[in-house]
């Protein structure tokens, strides 16, 4: 089995949908699943779930997520999945360091 643990460091004051405010979290990506998009030229569509933890801690200790979102990502290659789906997650922050 071949497991990939990326994410990013995020310094970022976050709220979630329950009203829990926390200053630093852990995103990570999970459940990438990738489809041909229904369009003329050829493009994929790739779904991933977008994993907020309190800590990198909390995720390698297989605690679960404070809240999951779903990414897509439309490409026209399948080259570095997890680089496109990190690229387009790292566009909604702006202070946060690549933990590879």
């Amino acid at each position: 089995m071949f497991l990939i643990i990326m994410g990013i460091i995020v310094s970022e004051e976050y709220t979630n949908k329950h009203g829990f405010v926390i200053n630093a979290y852990y995103v990570n990506i999970d459940n990438i699943v990738i489809s041909k998009a229904g369009l003329e030229d050829f493009k994929y569509i790739i779904r991933a779930d977008r994993n907020f933890y309190v800590s990198k801690q909390a995720r390698d200790e297989f605690k679960p997520p404070i809240e999951t979102v779903v990414v897509m990502v439309l490409s026209n290659t399948v080259n570095d999945i997890h680089g496109q789906v990190y690229t387009e997650i790292k566009k909604q922050f702006t202070d946060f360091t690549d933990d590879l």
